[in-house]
């Protein structure tokens, strides 16, 4: 799974992580890996379920514009 920390203030460091070396030069092309420090990172699923027990899903939109009223 591929998981986003909008704060990016935490990245996963185990399997499948950035720097992991489950990752195939194959595989880093296939899903198109950074190894940024951009709070984006890949996870297995298993143990995302033992480690995670809420999530928040979004959608993100490059185009879309933000208002708010006071």
């Amino acid at each position: 799974m591929k998981l986003r920390n909008p704060w990016g203030s935490f990245e996963w460091k185990g399997d499948w992580s950035d720097n992991s070396e489950c990752w195939t030069d194959q595989a880093k092309k296939q899903v198109g890996l950074t190894t940024a420090d951009d709070g984006s990172f890949w996870i297995d699923y298993e143990e995302f379920r033992q480690y995670y027990d809420q999530i928040s899903i979004c959608e993100i939109n490059d185009n879309y514009v933000f208002s708010c009223m006071n």
